[in-house]
């Protein structure tokens, strides 16, 4: 709990120079509990509650009060346990524990979580402490968002600030000393000190006084200071501080001080001005107690055979009475003497009758008819018979009221005066003729801290502050020298080593003989009077700002002589020079506008003959023809007889009110035309608002339903909608998206589905909501409509899973029957004895394989790519590798056409994130784009070069070029540039598109560019660099070496495609290797569990059960078993499904011959080298090539 200080000022005096420093006050207690309690309890929102020692509750914030619904007078004098939940084990001995959740109890018995800080502070003597609470969520300790104790730190009038011992700096400092200083926000973010930084050098020492002091404090008590700091304008302020122990080391010694500190420039000069109005108004109160002792008198005569009193004219008006020629008889007198004196006067007065007095006099209070109570005095004379017998009275009575309160006065002010020489405040001296000081008060020595025999001639300058000891010296020695008053205002240094300003005087005692014979002399103490007088000096500046800033003008009139003032404010608003001279409110009646004028002068002649409250509003016309709204307030003064106003210009507060109404106006036609029901209701649950679509929902008109509760109007939706309403209210969060199913309005409609969203309402500052807003639809036929389409989009993933389905069975139909042709095709192409014709054959029996194999795998990669399911695998690969690579591939081609080919690998950086194989696909298929549109003899050109981070490859060709109308659907699928061409080169112009989608995969862009036909084309890759770029080529490599192979390998392969089985089988066996087939996998399985075998090469799609089973069976019997899954099915889920099952590599189908031994020999070298054999293992090596 952050604590915060005041102080009490004590005497007047003139207002000090902001360039003389003013000692620190000694160490003081913390502020009263009245002080923080009202401060905190006045800021909207903050929960706070001061208890007294007993526990019990003595003051409350509003805020508080509203969050536990109970007033204030049921809360005060309550123990604050018995608010707490009965079973609350964190309260003991009628004392919260801080920083734990709370829990509350509400009358209506909801419970409230609140979390609470403490600070020790003391009420009237006493002590007791002040409670500062914030709602907490009691699952997670923290509250919701409420002010916190850092935020109250900012918005607090004073500045507020932590200090750091050990570090020497400030560790927090609110935002209010750059306001009061003209810094800019934020300024003091890099500086450790800014205190040291701006305090004015004289106060460097009281600055760092003062923190050693506050270190070694008790918990509790504070220390102030006084000491100025610098303002952007150069001159210096007055800030009065109070600092104390914020936290401790565990050793106990002090960690951070906590301190605030208030701007009292301007309080300074107030109090010294205060000081001055008070001296003036008491010469003036003696003058006029002077005059009233010289009240009239009255003379009187009493006949006591008639007892009737005769009263003369000034003795009736000392009575009240104003008869002519009143009498009274002395019973009716008696009742004019007050009742509390009528006793003592009738005893008195009976006294000197019955003795032989012949004078009478007394003095009592009378009450007169008008019900004043005044003092009189009596003085009588008693005429008496020769027996002594009285005859009658006769008298003079005197007024002697003001004459009483003046003795009252006199008597305290000798009460005081003696109070005053009994226990001065000042610090008393007295010298002898030379000025050497031999006596002094005991409240010298209590402040000083001085033995006598210090202080004793010139040993008291010793506390002068060294600033100031040369002067006070000089001043001194002029004084006694001269024969003259002195008088000088120094610093003097208390007995804690601080020091405060005092004003020296001292006037000289002469003896018979005219010649001094002693000095007589005092200290007062004019501190706190130098800061009240910078105080008020400050309190003036702030008005005047305020009066500027605000925009206003004052005005005085007097209706009885038609004087008139207006300010330079008021004039500017009228259209005037800050100069003119307006002698009457009739000066400005040409600046009124017309329709307003006489309204106006109707209005102003009644409040001034009246004497009544000026309150209009008018319009002015300036001369630059600009119309301004002006209001003017006035009141009526009687003791100046004069009217005091303020006019304003609300030109904007007028346009504000305009655009809000008819913001007003739009905002409830835009209700009642809203095509959804939008009604609130308030904390009951009762209409407040509805507009046409949603009471016709209910079916009835909203007229029918205000101020009718909601269970009252939908009282078979209502257990449905209470716990949402109840919800929005006691969270203060919208309920949205609920559904309701509604009864139809009308017998034989169907049940309608509602929808509607609740919103808490707030009042500006406000926490709690004052009811709750709907917004309410039928959404009946939606939902039918999202049911229809939730039913087709059904249908369609059925159908997408048969597609693809078909798609993956027609893959494998497709490719297994082209395994054996192309197996038989290379096997043939390797006899040297077949002749030239029949090998050209050959070759083109491959090629068109090949081509049928591009064919499907283009189609299956359009599909994939436009359903979004291709797999991109990226690694760090090098784009220049890839692109040599692919260039070798289309060397057989480059050759048959005799094309050159030229590769300018510039780029400095080829590293990048991506699927090698996918990279290559796009770059195979821009060469082979460039191949097949070239001509002989043509020329391709591939170029790289790094440009904003990212690697472009460039390829060039001097070919049949695009014409401008093809050029945008060149990446479409499906294009060709024309019948004509695709009649010429044959192909689905499947390929650009699919390397353009690959490379936006790549997050990356291909563009195409050609001058039109017979131009060439540009195709332009862009792929974004890897992080950390591969700058060298690593080179191409072919996988690892590992020797000759075993001659001999057991290779068991099922297969239920004869033709496949039977090709692969010869190939295999060509190679040396003994090789079983089986065309199921129950023969399969025979066949292991007759021998074992090194290799199992298996189709998946085997017709008795899967591939999948059958390699999991085999590894049970054979756990070293290399497993090679052999496929129509090419998607990376049925990769992924025979890596699970145990293969160590899957081949799509088909496939060469030489890559099925490839794999075969790795595969065994890899298992007999103890390495890890699986389908991970062999893509990693796979992309190292």
């Amino acid at each position: 709990m952050l604590s915060l200080w005041r102080w009490f000022k004590k005497g007047r005096a003139a207002a000090p120079s902001a360039d003389a420093p003013i000692p620190s006050p000694a160490p003081r207690l913390a502020a009263p509990a009245e002080v923080l309690g009202r401060l905190l309890a006045a800021r909207p929102g903050v929960l706070s509650v001061t208890v007294s020692d007993d526990g019990r509750v003595m003051e409350a914030s509003p805020a508080f009060c509203q969050q536990l619904a109970r007033p204030l007078p049921h809360l005060f004098g309550q123990p604050l346990s018995t608010l707490l939940y009965p079973d609350d084990a964190a309260v003991s001995a009628g004392t919260l524990p801080t920083g734990l959740p709370l829990c509350f109890l509400r009358p209506d018995g909801a419970e409230i979580w609140l979390s609470a800080e403490s600070a020790p502070a003391t009420h009237a003597g006493l002590s007791v402490t002040v409670y500062l609470f914030q709602p907490v969520d009691p699952a997670l300790g923290t509250p919701p968002g409420v002010d916190t104790l850092a935020q109250i730190a900012q918005r607090l009038p004073q500045v507020f600030y932590l200090y750091d011992l050990s570090a020497q700096r400030i560790s927090y400092l609110n935002d209010r000393l750059a306001e009061l200083l003209g810094y800019p926000a934020g300024w003091a973010e890099g500086h450790e000190d800014v205190l040291r930084e701006l305090v004015h050098p004289d106060d460097a020492s009281v600055l760092a006084t003062q923190r050693k002091r506050v270190a070694g404090l008790r918990d509790g008590e504070t220390l102030e200071t006084l000491y100025r700091l610098r303002h952007a304008d150069g001159r210096y302020r007055w800030f009065h501080a109070h600092e104390g122990v914020f936290s401790r080391l565990p050793e106990g010694t002090c960690r951070e001080l906590v301190g605030t500190a208030e701007d009292i420039t301007e309080k300074l000069a107030g109090e010294a001005r205060i000081g001055e109005l008070e001296q003036s108004s008491r010469a003036g109160e003696q003058r006029l107690q002077l005059a009233l002792a010289a009240g009239f008198m009255g003379a009187w005569e009493w006949d006591l055979a008639s007892d009737k009193i005769v009263w003369e004219s000034h003795c009736r008006a000392v009575f009240g009475l104003d008869l002519p020629g009143y009498h009274r008889a002395s019973r009716a007198f008696m009742r004019l003497v007050h009742p509390a004196d009528r006793r003592s006067a009738r005893d008195t007065f009976m006294e000197k009758l019955g003795s032989c007095a012949s004078a009478y006099r007394d003095e009592f209070r009378i009450r007169r008819p008008d019900g004043q109570v005044r003092w009189i005095a009596t003085h009588a004379l008693i005429v008496r018979h020769l027996d002594g017998q009285v005859l009658r009275v006769v008298g003079i009575t005197q007024d002697i009221t003001e004459r009483r309160k003046l003795d009252e006065t006199l008597w305290q002010s000798e009460s005081r005066y003696r109070g005053f020489a009994e226990s001065v405040p000042q610090l008393l001296w007295a010298t002898d003729a030379a000025g050497q000081a031999d006596d002094f008060n005991r409240r010298w020595f209590e402040y000083t801290g001085l033995e006598p025999c210090a202080s004793y001639g010139s040993g008291w300058l010793s506390v002068v502050h060294p600033e100031d000891l040369t002067e006070v010296r000089a001043a001194w020695c002029r004084a006694v020298q001269a024969d003259a008053a002195y008088e000088q205002p120094c610093r003097l240094r208390h007995h804690d080593g601080s020091y405060r300003w005092h004003l020296a005087h001292a006037l000289p005692v002469y003896d018979a003989h005219g010649r001094i014979a002693r000095w007589f002399g005092s200290f007062t103490d004019i501190d706190e009077q130098k800061r009240l007088a910078e105080a008020l000096q400050d309190n003036e500046y702030r008005l005047l700002a305020t009066l500027d800033g605000a925009q206003l003008g004052t005005w005085t009139y007097n209706p009885d002589t038609e004087s008139f003032f207006a300010d330079v404010h008021a004039k500017l608003m009228h259209g005037f020079a800050a100069h003119a001279l307006l002698a009457s409110p009739l000066d400005i009646r040409e600046r009124i506008h017309p329709d307003d004028l006489p309204r106006l002068e109707g209005r102003a002649a009644q409040a001034f003959a009246s004497r009544s409250e000026v309150r209009y509003e008018y319009r002015v016309r300036l001369d630059n023809g600009e119309l301004r709204w002006i209001s003017a307030v006035g009141q009526y003064a009687p003791r100046r007889q004069c009217f005091f106003g303020i006019v304003q210009d609300i030109t904007d507060t007028r346009r504000l009110q305009d655009f809000l109404a008819e913001n007003l106006a739009l905002l409830d036609t835009l209700l009642e035309n809203a095509p959804e029901g939008v009604a609130f209701v308030d904390r009951d649950f009762r209409y407040v608002r509805c507009n046409l679509v949603a009471a016709g929902l209910t079916g009835r008109d909203p007229d029918e339903i205000i101020g009718k509760t909601v269970a009252d109007v939908t009282p078979h939706l209502w257990p449905q909608l209470e716990p949402v309403f109840r919800a929005a209210l006691e969270t203060g969060q919208p309920q949205t998206g609920l559904e309701v199913a509604a009864p139809p309005i009308r017998p034989g409609d169907a049940v309608r589905t509602l929808q509607g969203s609740y919103y808490p309402v707030f009042t500006a500052g406000s926490e709690v909501p004052i009811g709750v807003g709907m917004m309410i639809g039928d959404i009946t036929a939606r939902k039918r409509t999202e049911e229809e389409l939730l039913h087709a989009k059904r249908q369609a993933e059925e159908a997408n899973t048969a597609k693809d389905h078909f798609l993956a069975v027609l893959s494998h139909e497709l490719r297994t029957p082209l395994t054996p042709v192309l197996l038989a095709s290379q096997l043939m192409e390797k006899y040297p004895d077949l002749p030239r014709p029949l090998a050209d054959k050959v070759a083109m029996i491959r090629r068109n394989v090949g081509l049928e194999i591009k064919l499907i795998d283009d189609l299956l990669d359009l599909t994939h790519l436009t359903r979004g399911s291709l797999d991109v695998r990226r690694v760090s690969a090098n784009l220049h590798d890839i692109i040599r690579h692919a260039a070798e591939i289309c060397a057989p081609e480059l050759t048959a056409k005799h094309q050159t080919l030229v590769l300018g690998l510039e780029a400095g950086e080829a590293g990048v994130m991506g699927d090698a194989a996918r990279l290559q696909q796009v770059l195979w298929n821009l060469l082979k784009n460039s191949i097949k549109f070239t001509p002989e003899h043509g020329r391709i050109m591939v170029d790289t070069f790094n440009r904003d981070g990212c690697i472009v490859v460039e390829v060039r060709d001097t070919g049949l070029g695009i014409d401008p109308h093809v050029l945008p659907r060149v990446f479409d699928a499906f294009e060709q540039g024309g019948s004509g061409i695709a009649r010429q080169y044959g192909g689905l112009g499947l390929g650009l598109a699919i390397s353009r989608a690959l490379t936006e995969l790549h997050d990356g862009t291909l563009t195409v560019h050609s001058d039109g036909t017979g131009k060439g084309a540009t195709f332009t890759l862009t792929l974004p660099l890897e992080a950390a770029p591969l700058r060298h080529s690593a080179g191409r490599h072919d996988g690892p070496s590992h020797g000759p192979m075993v001659d001999a390998l057991r290779i068991l392969m099922v297969e239920d495609h004869a033709d496949s089985a039977e090709m692969l089988a010869l190939v295999l066996r060509l190679r040396g290797w003994q090789v079983d087939v089986a065309a199921t996998a129950s023969e399969g399985l025979a066949l292991a569990q007759q021998q074992p075998y090194d290799v199992l090469v298996s189709d998946l799609g085997l017709p008795d059960e899967s591939g999948l089973v059958l390699v999991a069976r085999l590894r049970s019997i054979q756990p070293d078993l290399v497993a090679v899954a052999l496929s129509g099915y090419g998607k990376a889920a049925d990769i992924e499904d025979s890596r699970k099952a145990g293969f160590a590599l899957h081949l799509t189908k088909p496939v060469r011959g030489e890559d099925v031994e490839r794999s075969i020999e790795w595969l065994v070298a890899e298992a007999a080298a103890g390495k890890p054999v699986t389908i991970e293992a062999v893509g990693q090596a796979a992309d190292a090539a």
